[in-house]
């Protein structure tokens, strides 16, 4: 414990330096020779290398206030400046605390002179511009690191670019979608040279048909380039090797102009690198309208840790994006990526289900070889005039994986093996036709196929009770597919009247065809092949969704008043083992209401209602068992789930860009209904899930707030995240109907901040605490409590003491505790990057988890499960690398 409370002191003390920069706030006036006050008056304040590090403008009296960093006294001055006057320069002394000037007319003429001066940050409408030089770095790798460190930008773990709190709808280059909503390796390889601008656009319309008829609420990052007419080759060939038997191999080539844009890449490593984020749609949101799968190996693979430290990979990784701008508005793109992978994974979980009066303990360790692949293909062709719109996208994705394993669970000793192989195909065509007047016909249609047939073979282990009649066997194979139809079609008519109220009409139909068939299949010790009599599903399932949608809005100079009201009858029928048919159909109105209230410089208040009535999936309603992994057993009865939700919302934004701050704050509040319950049955070594009808209820209420401030004196980015969450739910437990209440609390706190010319410092931190308790116990019966806490901690110090060479230490300490378990880890990580300038290279040596730990326990939990699980790292690690430039 003390090592710990050392490493946490060391990181805060670490964090503080930061903030021991003094500032001395000084004033000061600007008039002109008669003693007029100069109203919007530049006011730089430059180092002794002629860099501005502020600036701001003289007010309506020609007054300004300044905080003046301690370290410019002695080397720093004030310019001041003005149309039509001679700029003057005063030094800045210590103990000095007002600056007057009085600027002489500049009587003589300059012809054809331009005064710019280069703001970090400028407004123009909806678009936010970033300067990239302003806020770029020396030891900045790509366009991705600089985005990082602008002021209400945020990047997750999976590359996901946030504003202001609210997820981005798309990265944009130079006006165009090359990426195809998958933009994640985008900033990664893109050198920051090649980018001008970083703009955010807020309400976003794509479609030139639409323009101004069709109000957009989407935001977008569009990298705009330096010069967008000359065709620039940028690119990195990368090769490494290290210890123990590490190889790293990339090359990426980028092309970027306004007519022609391509990102290709070619990736192997077996250095525990993950390319999967890189095919990752970070566009798509909400539910996909394909199934999930039904099989799983059952494995826990989310630590939360860098996946390098877990990943003993071999992979393989080819992405190619290609986007040509042809002659009169036409574009034709091309997204093709593949990756491979061959992975082992070694871990042990220690699970406990409480009951009420007793605990069942589930035991397990796996090691595990995985040989995952996906194939994505996309062909678009689209043309986007002023006049009419049209585009065709074509999607074929191609996946799957083949898993071996070796358990122990609860002192069984079985092999398992898992394989999947999924296809699908889909088609999206958009019409936006030439009506010759404002009003505005939009025809989307979208068609696809859908199949990812499973195989799970386990052997010996699983319960015989259930399965054989209490007779032991020697394996169980179990099969499982919902091959799946979908086509859905819809015309909006916008009527744009020029008036206040504006309105638009939307019909359409939703149809969507599915088999689910599965067999569970015993193999006997005596060689012969037994299904159980509820061993197999043959359910033929067919959902249809024909609704009419009216849309009013109200737009005024600081009022968006918004309503929506669809009209929707759903129509459901189904039939088990050809035998029994039910159908079910209903007329449900499910309104959406948003209100936003624009005030004086760049804040808004919002407020949105909606109510939402969902039917089940195939999912929901098969008869016959289907073994999901080696612990869990799931069939239900037939019948169609309905849920129905009200959700209650408002929130307020505040964005100041000219002082660089950001600020969000929310409420969210959920009220669900539920006409079914998942009835959960425990057994010594299996769970046995069926849903079947029964009221319930849950709510959800989260509260959150964010701010991000750039300090532009101290160069320094600083952010704040808290997110507090409770929710009521219910369990039906070993026929117990169980009321639970779930707590959940984050606090997140970042910093990034070059501290001198030669040491930039990078910090995170974050408190998370979760706890579930059950309400409403019987007398004498203790109720079940659950808690885990997570604290964490990341440091970067980059230290350049000379340009081309730049060192990095990275720390990460992190702390799982609940009741009667407490585990704590330290990492370190160190990089030397040195980049020879006329070789375009740069040479680099990386440490990684240069302590050596060896072992990683983590802690999570849920309404009434605690589980610990151990994984196996990789341990210390080596590499050596040349990354050539061109």
């Amino acid at each position: 414990m003390a090592v710990a409370y050392t490493r946490i002191i060391f990181f805060f003390l670490c964090c503080l330096a930061v903030m021991e920069v003094n500032a001395q706030a000084v004033s000061g006036t600007v008039k002109d020779s008669a003693g007029n006050a100069i109203r919007s008056a530049n006011i730089l304040v430059k180092n002794q290398e002629d860099r501005i590090v502020l600036f701001r403008f003289s007010d309506a009296k020609g007054e300004f206030v300044l905080q003046i960093p301690d370290s410019l006294y002695n080397n720093g001055y004030i310019e001041v400046t003005a149309s039509g006057y001679r700029q003057q320069k005063s030094r800045l002394e210590p103990g000095r605390q007002s600056y007057d000037f009085v600027l002489k007319v500049a009587y003589k003429e300059l012809q054809e002179v331009t005064v710019e001066l280069k703001q970090p940050i400028k407004v123009s409408g909806d678009t936010l511009s970033y300067d990239v030089e302003s806020f770029a770095e020396d030891e900045d790798r790509s366009i991705g690191d600089v985005i990082k460190r602008l002021p209400g930008l945020t990047v997750g773990e999976d590359g996901t670019i946030t504003f202001n709190g609210k997820r981005i709808s798309n990265l944009l280059i130079h006006n165009d979608d090359l990426m195809a909503g998958s933009y994640g390796l985008a900033p990664k390889t893109i050198s920051k040279e090649m980018i001008e601008r970083v703009e955010v656009i807020k309400h976003h319309q794509p479609i030139l048909a639409l323009g101004d008829r069709v109000f957009s609420d989407d935001i977008v990052v569009n990298l705009t380039l330096k010069d967008a007419n000359a065709l620039k080759l940028s690119g990195r060939g990368r090769v490494g090797g290290g210890i123990p038997g590490l190889v790293n191999l990339a090359t990426d080539l980028i092309l970027l102009n306004q007519t022609y844009k391509g990102l290709n890449s070619i990736r192997y490593n077996n250095s525990g690198e993950d390319y999967r984020n890189d095919m990752k749609n970070l566009v798509t949101a909400g539910a996909s309208p394909y199934p999930d799968e039904l099989l799983s190996d059952g494995t826990i693979d989310n630590p939360g840790l860098p996946l390098k430290y877990i990943n003993r990979n071999n992979t393989y990784s080819i992405n190619t994006n290609n986007l040509y701008n042809a002659k009169d508005s036409l574009q034709f793109r091309s997204n093709i990526r593949f990756v491979k992978d061959r992975n082992r994974l070694d871990y042990r979980a220690y699970t406990e289900s409480y009951l009420p009066g007793d605990t069942v303990v589930f035991d397990e360790m796996q090691s595990i070889l995985r040989r995952p692949y996906e194939f994505d293909l996309g062909l678009t062709v689209t043309k986007n005039k002023r006049s009419y719109y049209i585009t065709n996208g074509l999607q074929v994705n191609l996946k799957g994986y083949t898993n071996d394993s070796r358990m122990s669970f609860n002192g069984e000793d079985f092999p398992q093996r898992i394989s999947m192989k999924q296809t699908k195909i889909a088609n999206n065509f958009n019409w936006v036709p030439d009506f010759g007047q404002r009003d505005v016909l939009f025809f989307n249609w979208k068609a696809g196929y859908y199949n990812a047939p499973q195989s799970l073979d386990i052997g010996s282990g699983i319960d015989s009770v259930l399965l054989n009649n209490n007779v032991s066997y020697r394996s169980v194979q179990q099969q499982a597919e919902i091959p799946t139809w979908i086509s859905q079609a819809v015309f909006n008519y916008n009527i744009n009247n020029g008036k206040l109220l504006q309105q638009s009409y939307q019909v359409g139909a939703e149809n969507k065809w599915q088999y689910l068939n599965s067999s569970l299949d015993l193999w006997q010790h005596d060689g012969m092949v037994t299904r159980p009599n509820d061993g197999e599903n043959d359910v033929s399932w067919r959902r249809d969704d024909y609704f009419l949608k009216a849309n009013y809005s109200l737009r005024k100079s600081r009022l968006l008043f918004s309503l929506s009201v669809p009209l929707t009858l759903q129509r459901i029928s189904f039939d088990q083992q050809r035998e029994d048919n039910t159908q079910k159909t209903r007329f449900v109105v499910q309104p959406e209401l948003r209100s936003i209230f624009y005030f004086k410089g760049l804040k808004h208040l919002a407020f949105n209602y909606s109510r939402h009535n969902s039917l089940g999936e195939i999912g929901d309603v098969y008869r016959g068992l289907i073994l999901k992994n080696f612990r869990l057993i799931t069939a239900n009865e037939a019948f169609v789930r309905e849920q129905r939700s009200d959700d209650l919302g408002i929130s307020f934004n505040v964005e100041r860009a000219v002082s660089m701050l950001f600020f969000g704050t929310g409420l969210q509040y959920r009220n669900t209904a539920f006409n079914a319950i998942p009835t959960i049955e425990y057994r010594d070594n299996i769970q046995r899930t069926v849903l079947t009808p029964l009221h319930n209820r849950q709510t959800d209420l989260t509260g959150t707030a964010d701010i991000s401030k750039y300090i532009f004196s101290l160069r320094t980015k600083a952010g704040l995240g808290i997110v507090v969450n409770r929710q009521h739910t219910q369990q039906f437990i070993n026929n117990n109907l169980l009321p639970f209440q779930a707590l959940y609390g984050n606090l997140r706190l970042s910093l990034n901040s070059k501290i001198t010319d030669f040491l930039s410092l990078n910090y995170e931190a974050s408190a998370g605490r979760f706890s579930s308790r059950q309400q409403k116990v019987p007398d004498n019966t203790p109720a079940i409590h659950n808690r885990v806490s997570i604290h964490s901690q990341q440091m970067e110090l980059v230290i350049t003491p000379s340009i081309p060479l730049y060192i990095t230490f990275r720390g990460a300490y992190q702390l799982n505790k609940t009741t009667g378990s407490h585990n704590d880890y330290f990492f370190i990580d160190g990089n030397i990057r040195y980049r020879a300038k006329k070789l375009r290279t740069d040479l680099e040596f990386d440490i990684d988890n240069l302590l050596n730990v060896r072992s990683y326990n983590i802690l999570s939990t849920t309404t009434n499960l605690l589980n610990e699980s151990v994984y196996r790292l990789r341990g210390r690690m080596f590499l050596l690398k040349a990354t050539f430039n061109f």
